[in-house]
């Protein structure tokens, strides 16, 4: 901490460094943990290897509190990312410490929320269209792409706060995120022609669980910031 006032936005964005340094230490103790863990999750995700990668995985760390850090992770991540994207565009230039906080952690909840719907319309589109092991399966690689993900927003986060003056810099959330579900999509729909599942049903697929959810975060994100009321509360 430097001590500071906080006029000069300066603790705030401790607590900032703070959090990433925490996730980052995460990070660091699942690497530790898991022999070679940065090559078995890229050879899992890209070379189709998820089912070796989540057999082996017990071995070194428990699966429910892997697949909790990966979320945690990511879900903070992209909190402080889009907390420095509207604190650069100046919409929380009025808001004091506490309420920074509290801003912050309604963004992170949100998310949680959020990623959690999109991931039971993912589960009940398994339940409806494919088998157990498929379902398991994909639970396991979608566990793997979260992780890659999280993974993904440590520099991004940095280079925001670091460097918010490179305006072109403001496009690596959305292109890191697109090709993230671009990503899921692809792992997705590579079991339909087997499953002989017609266009119509990946129509379905693409609007319902990749399409609408993200014009509804957009729509409610941009209507909570630029709702005069709601943003009187944080003040």
């Amino acid at each position: 901490m430097t001590g500071l006032p906080f006029w000069t936005g300066q603790i705030i964005y401790d607590v900032l460094v703070s959090l990433i340094l925490l996730q980052f230490g995460a990070l660091g103790v699942v690497a530790a943990r898991i022999p070679h863990f940065f090559a078995r999750l890229l050879s899992a995700v890209f070379y189709g290897r998820e089912r070796v990668f989540l057999v082996r995985m017990p071995r070194y760390i428990g699966r429910r509190l892997f697949v909790l850090i990966g979320r945690i992770q990511s879900m903070l991540l992209l909190s402080i990312s889009c907390y420095l994207v509207l604190d650069d565009e100046g919409q929380l230039m009025t808001l004091g410490l506490w309420e920074s906080l509290f801003f912050l952690a309604l963004l992170f909840l949100f998310f949680c929320f959020f990623f959690w719907l999109w991931r039971l319309f993912y589960a009940l589109w398994g339940y409806l269209f494919s088998d157990y092991d498929t379902r398991r399966l994909w639970r396991g690689s979608y566990t793997l792409l979260e992780w890659l993900w999280g993974i993904a927003l440590f520099p991004v986060a940095v280079i925001y706060l670091y460097a918010p003056q490179l305006s072109w810099f403001m496009y690596l959330l959305p292109v890191i995120f697109v090709l993230w579900r671009l990503i899921i999509i692809i792992k997705t729909l590579r079991p339909l022609p087997v499953k002989k599942i017609g266009f119509f049903h990946v129509s379905l697929y693409l609007c319902a669980h990749e399409i609408l959810p993200l014009v509804y975060m957009m729509a409610l994100l941009e209507w909570s910031v630029n709702n005069k009321e709601i943003m009187a509360i944080w003040q």
